[in-house]
């Protein structure tokens, strides 16, 4: 998330070498990410990490320094924390610099200059590359950009436009939310939790991406939805978390399916608003349906007539079952008040 663009690594409880323009910055000590690295190892999961790429820019060319990841990827390398992918920042297209020479968010009020060009970020995806290739054991994937959808088809497909075929991503990754939490402006509703037109916000954007991959082939192998939940801004109380929520998740993992996206990443595992595990640490709806995805989806995707059409009140999706051969596991969400013949 965020905190991913101002975080420092330290083998020590302190944080060196403060930068004083960086508001956010903060540190993760070696025995912060010993538990992480040991707690993926034991449930599992692939550990995949974002590397900040504002507070280490050289203030000549704006350049990302890699020589902090280089001490970084060292101290993995020695300790044998295997780090199975690696991004390089966080929705760099929101990156700005304020009047005052802080980074900050785009858009709002006040004058604001972009931290980095798409085509400089390219450039920095290059460096990376070169970095994980020169390292003495296997380099593990490389993501990104992790671009918002709201600029899929300018960032996005600038930073894209500047890619070597040299360096190539394992997944095009993008984030997508179908619009504003609790604590932001205009925040959506209950009702618009299971509205046809919002729930097609997902399937525009990604009809965008498919696009991107189509015209980009030779520098992408994967599409994934590297983050994405109800609403942005850490979700919406009492709906992010609810019964209700499930129209949005089941819906984008459909349309996710059958446009080519090989992974959804799911924010945020625990203690928010639109988390899977609430702040008690119980499952919230999302992980039970999350559970029954995962048991019962199997990897064929079948045609639905007029499945992935725009305003379905009745939404559709059908797969392989899991589990059992020749069955077929069917997913209906009726988002209209009254009952329907399916």
């Amino acid at each position: 998330g965020t905190k991913a663009d101002f975080m420092n690594f330290t083998s020590s409880y302190s944080l060196r070498d403060r930068i004083p323009r960086i508001p956010d910055e903060s540190s993760i000590n070696a025995t912060v990410l010993h538990k992480i690295a040991n707690f993926s190892s034991a449930v599992g999961w692939d550990l995949i990490l974002g590397i900040n790429d504002v507070s280490h820019r050289d203030p000549r060319s704006n350049a990302w320094d890699p020589r902090h990841f280089q001490q970084f990827l060292n101290y993995t390398l020695q300790n044998n924390i295997h780090i199975a992918g690696w991004e390089l920042g966080n929705e760099p297209n929101l990156k700005c610099v304020s009047k005052q020479g802080e980074v900050v968010q785009c858009g709002g009020r006040g004058r604001k200059q972009r931290l980095f060009a798409a085509a400089q970020l390219a450039s920095d995806y290059r460096l990376l590359f070169e970095v994980l290739q020169q390292s003495s054991s296997p380099r593990g994937k490389l993501f990104g950009p992790d671009v918002t959808s709201s600029s899929l088809k300018t960032f996005g497909s600038e930073f894209l436009g500047n890619m070597s075929t040299y360096t190539i991503l394992d997944a095009f990754t993008w984030h997508f939310y179908y619009g504003p939490g609790s604590h932001k402006p205009h925040p959506l509703v209950k009702a618009n939790f299971t509205q046809p037109s919002i729930l097609d916000r997902f399937l525009a954007s990604a009809h965008e991406v498919v696009q991107l991959y189509q015209d980009n082939k030779d520098v992408i192998r994967k599409l994934w939805v590297g983050e994405t939940s109800s609403t942005y801004g850490g979700g919406t109380a009492n709906l992010s978390s609810s019964y209700v929520a499930g129209f949005l998740w089941l819906d984008k993992l459909g349309i996710a399916a059958n446009t080519q996206q090989k992974a959804v990443c799911r924010q945020v595992f625990a203690h928010s608003y639109y988390s899977v595990i609430d702040n008690q640490n119980r499952p919230n709806p999302d992980f039970w349906t999350s559970l029954l995805w995962k048991r019962l989806i199997g990897n064929t995707v079948w045609e639905v007539k007029d499945g992935l059409h725009y305003g379905r009140s009745i939404r559709a999706y059908a797969f392989s079952a899991s589990k059992i051969e020749g069955a077929i596991t069917i997913v209906l969400l009726n988002t209209s008040s009254r009952n329907e013949m399916v």
